[in-house]
């Protein structure tokens, strides 16, 4: 496979896509776990197993802040910032910690949250809700910017791995080792529906910026792409990735997904047709983490290599 490879099923219709290179992001001593942008797009926020998130500043690609945390486990910490833009959740192995992101990222409020450690973090649309999901099963809902504990469900028969509130703020979606994903209601955490498609464990779920669509992604080698309210089979399954898939996310217009795997590599999807138009070979390790900016101008990958990679995009 070449580097950057553009798959021969272009047409007209994809003329105006583009993805390059722009800049790496170094810094992490151990492998990059989770990325977010900043809601304006100024700050992408990195968590590693290297017990580090780091505060990067977007146009120049140098740090702005380090944070230390002490961390016992094996993956990297989950981070997430408020949709508002004045917070940055992160799960810190067991505790769920609140930065302040006017003040520097000083850190806000902290909790014990989890037993045996925090996979994934979200935040409610209105700015008050943080949810947490845990390798002790449970999901559990927090109050902002105080982080008192609104309500929990033990929600999967094993690891949760990830979690993804919609747009408007009235369903979350949780995935997780047991292979199987489920959408509950916010703030109750009443289970509205529980799904079993894929054959191996959830590894990342997203839903779309307009909430039509959310994406599973699975250790089986798939991403199936699903329609708000229609759960008796995918909207589109996409296929080709020669591994586990970790991470997808989906341009703003909802014309392409973008996914990242244990094949070291990135690949794009456009939606309508299930097709791979283009595949990234830049990483040296698992893909952890891809996310689109907000307004879909770039796309920043995290590897197992220790690098983030900020590529920019046209359509």
């Amino acid at each position: 496979m070449k580097d950057h490879e553009k798959l021969n099923v272009n047409s007209e219709r994809l003329a105006d896509f583009g993805l390059k290179l722009e800049k790496e992001l170094l810094g992490h001593t151990r492998y990059v776990y989770c990325l977010d942008f900043s809601p304006n797009q100024e700050y992408l926020a990195s968590g590693s197993a290297d017990e580090t998130i780091r505060i990067w500043d977007t146009r120049s690609g140098k740090e702005k802040r380090t944070i230390e945390e002490s961390y016992k486990e094996l993956w990297g910490i989950p981070v997430r910032f408020s949709p508002d833009g004045n917070y940055l959740a992160a799960g810190v192995y067991e505790k769920l910690k609140l930065y302040d992101a006017q003040s520097n990222f000083n850190e806000r409020a902290s909790c014990d949250a989890h037993k045996r450690g925090i996979q994934s973090v979200s935040i409610s649309p209105d700015n008050k809700y943080v949810i947490s999901a845990g390798a002790d099963g449970e999901i559990k809902i927090w109050s902002i910017p105080d982080l008192k504990l609104v309500s929990s469900r033990m929600a999967h028969s094993s690891e949760v791995w990830s979690v993804s509130v919609s747009p408007k703020g009235d369903f979350l979606i949780s995935g997780g080792e047991d292979g199987s994903f489920k959408v509950w209601k916010i703030p109750s955490l009443e289970l509205f529906k529980d799904v079993k498609f894929h054959i191996l464990p959830i590894e990342y779920v997203r839903y779309s910026k307009s909430g039509n669509l959310f994406l599973v992604a699975s250790a089986d080698a798939t991403v199936s792409v699903w329609k708000k309210g229609e759960y008796n089979g995918p909207y589109r399954l996409l296929k080709g990735q020669l591994g586990g898939v970790l991470t997808a996310d989906f341009s703003p217009d909802e014309r392409f997904v973008f996914s990242g795997g244990e094949d070291d590599t990135i690949y794009v999807y456009e939606l309508k047709t299930a097709e791979v138009i283009y595949r990234l070979k830049e990483h040296y390790g698992d893909v952890m983490s891809v996310v689109v900016s907000p307004d879909g101008s770039f796309l920043a990958s995290g590897s197992r290599d220790r690098s983030i990679k900020f590529w920019k995009l046209s359509f």
